[in-house]
């Protein structure tokens, strides 16, 4: 099993809580199937259940111990799973495209990717989350680029910017505008700054996020990676 496969498939308590409460009659011990198929995990974590009055055993069925308190604990148990599952499953997405150009450096415009991941499925929060997560580990830097706004028209807009254009790109597109007008009665001249994320996971975190993405989410690796080569070859024809 790959690691990621790992870290999202369910630990052997959540995976008899789950059961549980799919069947509150009750169930053969025998009949709870546990990703990595181990009896060793399972029987353990009957065990701890039994001993911490959660469950009741008998001749090889278990059952949820009588009374609601049981259950209600049983619900808390898979949401909180849930939880923790979705937010690897957002940090593989969110690293996968931070990192998807594997061969270069990449500035990704932290609202598209942000865009991506909710139409796919992500909620925002836990984008927030995983982002605030890898930026306090150092494995993201933020970084503004400014555009040009003449007459409600921005420049030209790259979402994916490989960072060894970098100079380039700010070159042409980041000159401020003297007080804010053309000088010659044209229209107005603004500034407005975009945030980029540009990625600095160790090697193993970005082959495990991009392999996540090559088995789950295709289209949005090739998305990047083809916008990304979309600006390599803007600069070198112009």
């Amino acid at each position: 099993m790959s690691t990621f496969a790992m870290l999202l498939s369910m630990p052997a308590v959540p995976a008899i809580m789950a059961a549980l409460i799919e069947n509150p009659e009750g169930m053969e011990e025998s009949s709870i199937a546990l990703v990595a198929n181990d009896a060793g995990r399972l029987e353990e974590a009957l065990s701890t259940l039994a001993r911490r009055g959660l469950i009741v055993r008998h001749a090889g069925r278990v059952s949820l111990r009588p009374g609601g308190q049981a259950l209600e604990l049983a619900r808390k148990i898979v949401a909180a799973f849930e939880e923790l599952r979705s937010l690897t499953e957002a940090s593989f997405m969110m690293r996968g495209i931070l990192t998807a150009t594997e061969y270069y450096r990449c500035l990704v415009h932290r609202d598209t990717m942000f865009a991506i991941l909710t139409e796919d499925g992500t909620g925002r929060d836990q984008l927030e989350k995983v982002l605030t997560a890898d930026e306090g580990q150092g494995y993201i830097e933020n970084v503004d680029i400014a555009y040009r706004v003449r007459g409600g028209l921005k420049e030209k807009f790259f979402p994916f910017i490989p960072h060894h254009h970098y100079d380039d790109f700010v070159f042409m597109h980041s000159r401020d505008p003297q007080g804010g007008q053309t000088g010659t009665g044209g229209p107005a001249i603004s500034v407005v700054k975009e945030r980029y994320l540009l990625a600095n996971h160790p090697p193993s975190l970005a082959e495990q996020a991009r392999r996540y993405m090559r088995e789950n989410k295709p289209h949005i690796l090739s998305r990047v990676r083809n916008e990304a080569f979309d600006i390599i070859w803007w600069y070198d024809r112009y």
